[in-house]
């Protein structure tokens, strides 16, 4: 087993070391020491272990929905990523809002499904909340290709355009925030994304500095 991409996915894991140590029948201190360095861990215990965090041999089970914290420096994720996913693409979430989502949404409500190729199923989010830290206030984190390297977004974007981002109802949203979603509701949501609304016509509009005039003309022919 390799002990960097277990201790990343401790890392992202939302569960603490000592609930993940007691449904894997390991004793915390043992595995505490043993990502240390400071002791050797039995090859039973440690694929007990990567079964407790989703690995199915050196591969992430597909027959679940992940959901993965992240810290801001993305340094978990990325080694999850660089080990485990080929192909990752990245949907936004943001919680459903009265009028049409602003970019700044993305900021304020960090989260973002991840898929790939293989079939994996993640929900991420961001640990630290944004408006207490300081730090880096002058350029906010989010999750976006720009800090993950080897993602895209679900849809190809030029540069004038942004991701239109899977919008949840309240409760749906506090379910995907606590990881308490199934794999049918993932697809389904998900399954919306192949869909065109009037927003993304909308936005294609602008990205093309089309007027209102010009696309109802278009329309009309």
């Amino acid at each position: 087993m390799d002990k960097s991409v277990l201790s990343a996915l401790i890392a992202l894991s939302p569960s603490s070391m000592t609930k993940i140590a007691r449904s894997a029948e390991i004793d915390h201190s043992n595995l505490s020491t043993w990502l240390r360095d400071l002791r050797v861990l039995s090859e039973d215990a440690q694929q007990r272990l990567a079964d407790v965090l989703g690995l199915a041999g050196e591969e992430l089970a597909t027959d679940r929905v992940f959901f993965w914290k992240t810290d801001r420096d993305f340094d978990s994720l990325q080694l999850v990523l660089d080990n485990l996913v080929n192909n990752a693409k990245l949907i936004p979430l943001v919680k459903q809002r009265g009028k049409r989502y602003d970019f700044a949404d993305l900021f304020a409500q960090p989260m973002a499904a991840l898929v790939s190729d293989a079939g994996l199923r993640a929900v991420l989010f961001l640990k630290t909340p944004i408006v207490k830290d300081i730090k880096y206030a002058g350029e906010l984190p989010w999750f976006s290709p720009k800090f993950l390297v080897g993602t895209s977004w679900l849809r190809d974007l030029d540069d004038k355009s942004f991701p239109e981002p899977i919008q949840l109802d309240k409760a749906l949203y506090q379910r995907w925030k606590n990881g308490t979603i199934t794999v049918d509701e993932f697809n389904a949501l998900l399954s919306e994304t192949n869909a065109v609304a009037w927003s993304t016509v909308i936005d294609k509009a602008l990205s093309l500095n089309l007027t209102p005039e010009q696309v109802l003309l278009l329309l009309d022919r």
